[in-house]
């Protein structure tokens, strides 16, 4: 991913990219306490269905993302 940063930031912009790039980390810590709590309140079952729907959603922006990068790159 770092790789992928550094090229798809501009030079005077990486270090806010490669904020934004690590951001993923510190929301895996905050939505692992909440599906604790989640899943105790609506059940195991449903809090699964709910981060499968955002794990997906986050698949499709990355490959969202990837495919834009592969089309500035080949301009």
């Amino acid at each position: 991913l770092q790789n992928f940063v550094s090229q798809l930031a501009p030079e005077d912009k990486r270090a806010m990219y490669f904020s934004a790039a690590g951001l993923r980390y510190t929301l895996g810590k905050v939505i692992a306490p909440l599906a604790i709590t989640l899943a105790a309140l609506i059940g195991y079952t449903s809090t699964f269905v709910i981060i499968g729907i955002l794990a997906l959603i986050s698949g499709f922006i990355y490959f969202y993302m990837y495919a834009e990068f592969e089309k500035q790159r080949q301009a």
